[in-house]
């Protein structure tokens, strides 16, 4: 049993096994995620953007994803969750980055590992690239230079509620 009970990994073969059909196949949402969206669209902004419906996902976009506006859309989910406390906070000279950046770091290293600090190399420096770009002022003034401490948030696998807040 997965903690915590009211999580989506309470859903047995939720991500390998139970098959949806889009676009004309049958897919599981693991397709979806690692044989579709990563290494098709090759954009690491997919992972600010994705929600798999926990509360330490990026919050949904308020209308769907559209062609000639997902640049756009990507930009603007990944400043909504740096904004949040799911995604980046900021704790003295450490950015404490959603866990999803921990088990996704390298996907961004592609668009962002230029823009981070120099004194960084790998992953770390393209997140530290990647929140100078989308992240709050304070994190983006942090993310700038290069002795900046990453750690990582606990990820919360509780269902979000689209009832609550009402």
């Amino acid at each position: 049993s997965f903690y915590p009970k009211n999580s989506i990994r309470q859903i047995d073969g939720v991500w390998t096994t139970l098959r949806w059909s889009a676009g004309g196949r049958q897919v599981t949402l693991d397709d979806i995620e690692h044989r579709i969206l990563r290494p098709e669209f090759k954009d690491p902004r997919v992972h600010v953007a994705v929600n798999c419906a926990s509360l330490g996902c990026p919050p949904l976009a308020p209308e769907p994803f559209r062609g000639a506006e997902l640049g756009a859309q990507l930009d603007a989910a990944a400043v909504r969750y740096l904004a949040g406390s799911t995604g980046l906070v900021v704790s003295g000279t450490t950015l404490r980055l959603s866990s999803i950046f921990k088990w996704y770091g390298s996907d961004f290293e592609a668009q962002f590992l230029a823009r981070g600090p120099a004194g960084r190399r790998g992953t770390e420096r393209a997140l530290l690239g990647m929140v100078a770009d989308y992240g709050p002022p304070a994190a983006r003034v942090l993310a700038r230079d290069a002795s900046t401490r990453i750690a990582y948030l606990d990820y919360d696998w509780t269902l979000n509620d689209v009832t609550a807040g009402r």
